[in-house]
């Protein structure tokens, strides 16, 4: 994983998801549609998704985390409220448990999320060997 920042701080239709997603699989940022300015992020997100074989599994939160341990560590999007204002923001993390270590924040000032997120995402793969 490399880093990508946003370029986009538009409150509520900033750039961030595009540029966790940009990190997450190794590209540039101009490879990544913005997906939030999209009629429906998700919808556009699962198709762009769905020509690389995954797809995208959102997962509420209770107080910040997980209602089971994955397992093993895993790199995930973390979304919550945006330290900078009342919006929400998404970062890259890894689960640690049933709670998460944040791994990078796209915005410049690397302050994460305040609070307690609120949804975690995973990257599936959609015909998962058996």
């Amino acid at each position: 994983m490399h880093n990508v920042h946003q370029t986009d701080f538009s409150a509520g239709s900033g750039n961030a998801l595009q540029a966790c997603v940009a990190s997450v699989f190794d590209l540039g940022l101009e490879e990544v549609p913005n997906f939030v300015k999209k009629d429906n992020y998700l919808s556009a997100m699962q198709t762009w998704l769905a020509m690389r074989g995954l797809t995208f599994l959102k997962v509420p939160l209770l107080h910040g985390a997980l209602s089971f341990p994955p397992g093993e560590r895993t790199t995930c999007l973390l979304a919550g409220n945006s330290p900078r204002g009342d919006f929400r923001h998404v970062i890259v993390a890894e689960t640690r448990g049933n709670g998460f270590h944040p791994l990078h924040d796209p915005h410049p000032d690397a302050t994460f999320l305040r609070g307690d997120p609120t949804w975690a995402g995973f990257f599936v793969m959609n015909r998962p060997e058996l």
